[in-house]
């Protein structure tokens, strides 16, 4: 496919609001691309080059695309950067340079969607010696016949600044209109491959090819995520009345697969750890009994001398750790609690109710003292509810997760097939999607940063308010490190980025607002922790904000 055909669609996604809209341009372009050249067409359209569960990036930060950018055009870097201040984003710059640039023949080439894709695994694939040097090349060999228009796309891309209001709901609605294929069954499919690349070339080639899918033993799915709720009582009724109801751990989300004696470990956020754990890896080998399986549980740290139950944040450097792992096994010991089964020697297990997955899980699994079946009771007294969940808080746990017996289980999903049970129920999970530079003592720092929730359709980040308390002068420092590899534009003081971190921010109440573009404003929003185990797509969803809103205390 002509990349520029690509790209002039691309373009008229940004300059289209309606989700509607966004299928019926979508579904055309699908309609009439071959197989082999959709799984790319799907990832771009995303915003993204390759699937979550990858794990893969291009490793290109400004300065390499810059240095592109010179060797294509010309132009000192300085000129570049330059530009950059004027004009807001280095593809708006390469759209500007190719434009200036002389029209000779020797830059009429034209590039297809294919040649695109493959440059860019030859990019991501780069490493050793001379990476950086071979990836500025791959990246001129593309930019060297671009027009301005795909010159402009081709560095957006690069840079993960691809941002068009798709999201996986768009995505999904338009694989099925493409290809006469319910969208509930389009949705199962990628829930089970994690991969709508995927999905769409199988939608491609017919209805039975979805039917036939099955998870993948390696491939991490996931996970299915439940909603808070206001109390156990709450919690029962929306249940059915009797519920299986487990601590809840302050401590990351471990999917666990097992093939033979081969094992993988990934976090909530699908990152592969298995290397940062491997006394978890090995109790898996040990303990649970079966060819093939994908186990779920939650994985917690705990002080070696006091027995005591360590807070998440203890967790984040081992997750993070490349090196000296045995050391830091050493000060941050580990104990893995399984709660859930969803694929057991080949069959999968998602359809069958939870109360029959339990079953399973307790029959495959040999419990170890640090290797171990999460604690549950079922039961249908709020009263008896009540005394296990203060139970859990004495203990030191946040909470309980009551859970639907008969439930099934949903990849990727906010069900109202389980609920949290928190103390502290005003929280909610935000992107950081800009900032601004402080004053005074706090100048060299990102002192205000504003937050947004996610369009379940779109995949946009609507603005929400702007946090600047509940921060030390260490974690301002920490945020402004953390932050400036994903600054896109500077105006001012005035800082955008791309969405990647998740914060829980607490707040005294919502309040409708026509400054933010979400249509309400958080008052005193407070920082309550960095959620380093959630994606941008796990945050709460404008959907929520207006729950929350109009069930705050007096509306109701």
């Amino acid at each position: 496919m002509d990349y520029l055909e690509v790209v002039d669609v691309f373009e008229r996604l940004e300059q289209t609001a309606s989700t509607l809209a966004k299928t019926d341009i979508l579904s055309a372009l699908f309609s009439k691309t071959r197989s082999g050249e959709l799984k790319t067409l799907v990832y771009l359209s995303m915003g993204k080059i390759f699937p979550d569960w990858m794990q893969k990036e291009l490793w290109m930060g400004d300065k390499l695309v810059i240095s592109a950018l010179s060797r294509v055009y010309g132009v000192s870097k300085d000129d570049i950067v330059t530009s950059l201040k004027t004009l807001g984003g280095l593809g708006l710059v390469a759209e500007k340079m190719s434009e200036n640039r002389s029209q000779s023949t020797l830059f009429q080439k034209e590039l297809d969607l294919d040649e695109i894709g493959e440059t860019l695994k030859k990019i991501s694939d780069a490493e050793g010696t001379g990476a950086q040097d071979k990836k500025i090349s791959l990246l001129a060999e593309i930019l060297s016949p671009a027009s301005p228009k795909e010159a402009k796309y081709i560095v957006r891309i690069v840079l993960g600044q691809l941002r068009m209001g798709v999201g996986e709901g768009v995505i999904r609605d338009a694989v099925s209109k493409s290809f006469s294929i319910d969208k509930s069954l389009v949705e199962r499919t990628n829930a089970i491959l994690n991969d709508y690349g995927e999905t769409a070339e199988l939608a491609l080639k017919g209805e039975k090819e979805l039917r036939a899918v099955s998870m993948k033993v390696g491939r991490p799915i996931k996970v299915m995520l439940f909603h808070k709720s206001e109390g156990i009582e709450t919690a029962l009724d929306k249940c059915g009345g009797i519920a299986g109801i487990e601590p809840k751990l302050d401590g990351f989300r471990t999917q666990i697969h097992k093939s033979g004696q081969d094992v993988k470990i990934f976090t909530r956020r699908l990152d592969d750890v298995t290397k940062q754990f491997p006394e978890v890896a090995e109790r898996a080998r040990q303990s649970i009994k079966s060819d093939s399986a994908i186990v779920e549980g939650e994985t917690i740290g705990y002080d070696a001398k006091t027995g005591k139950w360590l807070p998440f944040q203890s967790l984040s450097n081992r997750i993070k750790r490349k090196h000296d792992i045995d050391k830091k096994r050493q000060e941050v010991p580990v104990a893995t609690y399984l709660f859930d089964i969803v694929f057991l020697n080949g069959k999968n297990l998602l359809d069958i109710a939870f109360k029959q997955r339990r079953t399973l899980l307790e029959s495959v699994v040999d419990e170890c003292d640090e290797f171990r079946l999460m604690e549950k009771v079922i039961t249908n007294s709020s009263a008896s509810a009540e005394r296990f969940y203060k139970k859990q808080l004495a203990i030191g746990h946040e909470g309980v997760m009551v859970k639907n017996l008969e439930a099934p289980y949903k990849p990727g999903q906010r069900t109202g097939y389980g609920y949290k049970v928190k103390p502290i129920m005003e929280t909610l999970d935000l992107v950081i999607i800009g900032a601004e530079w402080g004053e005074g003592r706090r100048a060299r720092w990102l002192s205000s940063f504003l937050m947004g929730a996610r369009h379940p359709e779109t995949a946009e980040f609507l603005s929400i308010g702007k946090m600047a308390t509940g921060l030390t002068d260490k974690q301002f420092q920490q945020f402004t490190d953390m932050l400036k590899p994903f600054i896109e534009q500077e105006r001012g003081k005035r800082v955008y980025l791309r969405p990647h971190f998740v914060i829980e921010v607490a707040y005294e109440e919502i309040q409708e607002s026509p400054t933010y573009k979400s249509g309400f404003a958080l008052r005193f929003p407070r920082f309550v922790r960095l959620k380093e185990d959630r994606n941008p797509e796990d945050a709460d969803t404008i959907d929520r904000v207006k729950y929350l809103y109009d069930n705050q205390r007096g509306r109701k």
